[in-house]
């Protein structure tokens, strides 16, 4: 049976589980590839700063947050091409 999840807007009490997906998937990015821009661990203060200032989303599973996304505007300029860029 598949299980149906929808992406809802972060609230306050998510804050630690966001900071615990963040940081398993830093874990095992790190185990697998080493160390590199996805071995940076996220704090609650840092989480909270998002939430402030750009749209900060969950999918939650039995009240577990089992995923987050976070939209933030940002200057196309900005972002580093390497990280889009397939390194074969």
């Amino acid at each position: 049976m598949a299980m149906c999840t929808k992406l809802e807007l972060a609230a306050v009490d998510d804050v630690l589980g966001i900071v615990d997906l963040r940081a398993a998937g830093a874990a095992k990015l790190t185990l697998d590839h080493g160390k590199g821009p996805w071995s940076g661990i996220s704090t609650e203060k840092g989480v909270l700063f998002e939430m402030r200032n750009s749209r900060v989303f969950v999918v939650r599973r039995k009240n577990a947050v089992v995923a987050s996304l976070c939209l933030t505007a940002k200057k196309p300029w900005a972002i580093d091409l390497k990280y889009l860029v397939d390194a074969e």
